[in-house]
């Protein structure tokens, strides 16, 4: 028999996908399916338990230094965190200047500090220059590391506490320290803050530089021990570099970030749930959010993403109703793009099938999509009619097994307005078959089920949801796409169909 049986009804075949269902009876079953616009609850709606702001590299910049405190008081920050490299060469008077400039600045909250490289790089005596940080920063300890509870959460701080020769690094003693008080501290899915100055290597944006002897040693260990705790949210400065690059948030078998730099304007709002933490990239002159991601501290287990608790720059969310999650994000720069981050690939990875919620008034939109860091391909997102107007798309991709993939939707040069909703992976070894009909019949999964056209079914370029094309069949007999996948099944089998009716 032919799998695919000629439709009567006048209609366009936007995607098939073919699935075997358990059965006997050897019928074919058609299934036409819409998903529902109805926006789903909001366990976070009813606001932050508590806000925080990280801010790092005032470099002696008391000017700059008040904007981001007055900004921390703006977004009812309830602490600031300094982490490091307050000064430039560790002078008193530098430390003053800092100091002061966050006390003129009315109903500021508490500020917590880590040492940073410039607190003692400059300094011949490194001890001396451990003790000024402690003392100006007002922390009690013998040791510039220490914990603080904050509205009932834990904060630890980090910091290069030994330097026999030119580079510093933690210690052992500290480590060891760090890996007990995290075992007494950890509850499961409830965020706990860390703070060091330097980022870990290859982490977040920007930290490739080469480390070698024992700071690498050290990086190690430290970085052994943070894998135990998914719950762990790193936060660092040091680099410089713009939050809005690329990859400024880390999700591995940790978290973490860079927080920005005073010296550049911006710093991190922490606005901590009870179900994540959202992150805000700020200007502190404009006091404008310029980068925003989520940190969940569940696992997703539904393979639905939505949009506005990815990473993004360059894009803005808003609030729809309508939506999954009532809130989409908008990509209208050349330079916009959304990380999807902690996507499950399953136990074994492999091909899926991603599927991407999305609304446009322009008349063909095309984004890059990466996986992983590879790009898979640029991807036409044709109009849906409107910004408020959403279809589907549907793209295979291939996941590494486990919850740490990354896949990317970027604007790469384009910069035509898109309304991102969700994204949604769906395992392909559900299916059998997938046709998407983009100007051919082939089975991109792939099984080898290619199928045919028959009569005057043909593709149409033009009128077609995702892809290069669609199926366009007329309703006459005779006209229709087949393929051999059923000629041997006996079992039951679902056919799946995205299709726009003419008539």
């Amino acid at each position: 028999m032919s799998f695919i049986k000629r439709f009567k009804k006048s209609f366009l075949s936007l995607l098939l996908i073919a699935a075997a269902l358990v059965g006997s009876t050897g019928l074919v079953t058609v299934l036409f399916q819409e998903e529902s616009s109805a926006a789903g609850a909001d366990s976070s709606s009813t606001g932050p338990v508590f806000s925080f702001m990280s801010m790092s590299d005032t470099h002696s910049t008391p000017a700059k230094t008040v904007s981001a405190v007055k900004d921390a008081v703006y977004n009812n920050s309830n602490a600031i965190v300094l982490v490091g490299d307050i000064t430039n060469y560790g002078d008193i008077g530098e430390y003053d200047s800092i100091i002061n400039a966050i006390n003129s600045v009315q109903d500021h909250p508490q500020v917590y500090y880590t040492v940073g490289n410039h607190e003692y790089d400059w300094m011949s005596d490194f001890e001396l220059a451990q003790n000024r940080f402690k003392q100006k920063a007002g922390i009690p300890e013998s040791t510039v590391y220490y914990h603080r509870e904050i509205q009932g959460y834990d904060f630890i701080f980090l910091g290069y506490d030994e330097k026999p020769t030119y580079n510093a690094y933690m210690s052992d003693a500290q480590l060891a320290w760090l890996e007990s008080k995290l075992a007494a501290v950890a509850v499961p899915d409830k965020p706990i803050f860390l703070f060091n100055h330097q980022p870990l290597f290859q982490t977040v944006s920007k930290s490739n530089i080469d480390i070698f002897g024992q700071n690498m040693l050290q990086e190690q260990k430290l970085k052994n021990i943070l894998e135990k705790y998914p719950q762990v949210i790193l936060t660092t400065g040091h680099l410089h570099d713009d939050i809005k690059i690329p990859g400024n948030l880390y999700a591995g078998k940790f978290s973490a970030l860079r927080d920005g730099a005073v010296v550049n304007n911006q710093a991190m709002i922490f606005d901590v749930y009870k179900d994540k933490v959202h992150l805000k990239g700020r200007d502190v002159i404009t006091q404008k959010t310029i980068w925003e991601g989520t940190i969940s501290l569940k696992p997703n287990t539904t393979g639905m993403y939505e949009s506005e608790d990815s990473v993004f720059a360059y894009a803005t969310a808003g609030d729809d109703i309508n939506l999954s999650g009532g809130k989409y994000v908008n990509m209208n720069d050349s330079r916009a793009y959304i990380e999807s981050l902690k996507v499950d690939g399953g136990a074994t990875g492999g091909n899926k099938i991603l599927k991407i919620r999305y609304a446009t008034d322009a008349a063909n939109v095309t984004e890059g999509i990466y996986v992983n860091g590879a790009k898979v391909q640029t991807l036409s997102f044709p109009t849906t009619g409107s910004m408020s107007s959403y279809n589907d798309l549907a793209v295979p991709v291939e996941l590494s097994p486990g919850p740490n993939n990354k896949i990317v939707i970027q604007s790469d040069g384009t910069a035509a307005g898109v309304n991102m909703d969700k994204f949604q992976i769906i395992d392909s070894a559900n299916y059998s078959t997938m046709w998407g009909f983009n100007g051919n019949g082939n089975d991109s999964i792939p099984n080898g089920f290619h199928a045919t056209l028959n009569g005057s079914a043909a593709y149409d370029t033009t009128d077609k949801m995702e892809g290069s094309a669609s199926l366009s069949l007329n309703g006459a007999d005779g006209n229709y796409a087949s393929a051999g996948l059923a000629s041997t099944k006996t079992d039951d089998v679902t056919l799946t169909a995205w299709v726009k009716w003419n008539g």
